[in-house]
């Protein structure tokens, strides 16, 4: 894994093998989700994990 930040625009998904996690950015939220389906959701005001 790199050690760099990572600028992700609206409608961008970015995946790391590695540790099997997906993201995926829109204008509003941030979505994020591992292998097992375990994940968080991120907003301006709101965080929810599932």
């Amino acid at each position: 894994m790199g050690t760099h930040a990572a600028a992700l625009r609206s409608g961008t998904t970015w995946h790391r093998s590695p540790v099997g996690v997906t993201c995926t950015i829109s204008a509003t939220t941030v979505w994020c989700v591992n292998r097992a389906r375990h994940g968080f959701t991120i907003a301006r005001h709101a965080y929810h994990a599932f």
